[in-house]
């Protein structure tokens, strides 16, 4: 088994054990996260936008430009763009999804982009200082 962060899900639903049961990041960002905002806070559910820095703007990237009908807009800082090609999305994504790379795609954000156009304009800011340039592939 692949070593990888406590609760660091990449925002993906995971299908190997032992993550499979409850790595679900995926699904409870689009899903469940947005049904307990909009029933607890006094927000427009159509004015929705999803944003993220690091992991957490490759889950932006990932969930917006394959739900482009749930989010207005979508903002990623320093994000991880293309986790397959990252040595940690890499680690990451063969103890969630297993080795078979071919199944690695649909939690890309570059390879969905590529894939399908994105309906969404996007802004991606990257400081060119950020030491971890090299990991972020963007």
């Amino acid at each position: 088994m692949s070593q990888v962060g406590t609760g660091a899900g990449f925002y993906v639903n995971a299908t190997e054990q032992p993550w499979a049961a409850h790595y679900r990041m995926y699904d409870y960002i689009r899903d469940e996260l947005p049904a307990v905002v909009n029933a607890n806070l006094p927000v427009d559910p159509a004015r929705k936008s999803i944003s993220g820095h690091s992991m957490g703007g490759h889950g932006a990237l990932v969930i917006g430009v394959r739900n482009p009908t749930h989010y207005r807009s979508i903002s990623a800082f320093a994000p991880i763009s293309s986790a397959s090609k990252s040595a940690w999305g890499q680690n990451a994504l063969t103890a969630y999804l297993g080795p078979d790379r071919s199944r690695w795609s649909s939690y890309d954000a570059a390879a969905i982009i590529r894939a399908q156009p994105c309906a969404h304009e996007l802004l991606v800011d990257q400081g060119m200082a950020d030491p971890y340039l090299d990991q972020l592939r963007p």
